[in-house]
């Protein structure tokens, strides 16, 4: 038998590293939260109000407003500065009415969803003062008497 002889092990070169061109490291920004298409420039005054009060809750972060939803679905009424013209066709003629919607948009908008639903359909009017306005007389007040 061979008898197994230690031998030094020979000398093997360490590679050299290779080089490596480095690629840099781009840091991303957060993302951002999607921002509510009602979303206001004003803030809610929260933060505000939990330093000056106690019965606030607290809040450290600003935050703003939110517009109400017929706020801005009313505002292109607003901006538009059109009025808008209805006919009430009763037994006694034609009752031409002039809107004010860039004045009072959200009175006209009701008054015309009311008008399509048939909401005037047979409805009486018990006063009209030329000029200013008409009054109907709804159900309940029919039953009562006036």
């Amino acid at each position: 038998m061979y008898a197994l002889q230690n031998k030094p092990a020979a000398a093997t070169p360490t590679p050299k590293p290779k080089s490596v061109n480095p690629t840099p490291i781009i840091a991303s920004a957060p993302a951002k939260a999607a921002v509510p298409y009602n979303n206001s420039a004003v803030s809610t005054n929260r933060a505000a109000a939990s330093l000056t009060s106690t019965t606030a809750s607290i809040s450290t972060k600003s935050e703003n407003a939110l517009w109400h939803e017929e706020d801005m679905m009313y505002e292109a009424v607003r901006n538009k500065g059109d009025k808008a013209y209805a006919r009430l066709v009763t037994n006694f003629g034609n009752l031409n009415l002039e809107l004010y919607a860039p004045i009072a948009p959200r009175t006209c908008y009701n008054f015309l969803q009311l008008a399509h639903e048939g909401k005037y359909e047979d409805t009486i009017f018990h006063r009209l003062i030329p000029g200013f306005m008409v009054s109907p007389v709804w159900g309940s007040e029919l039953q009562l008497g006036g």
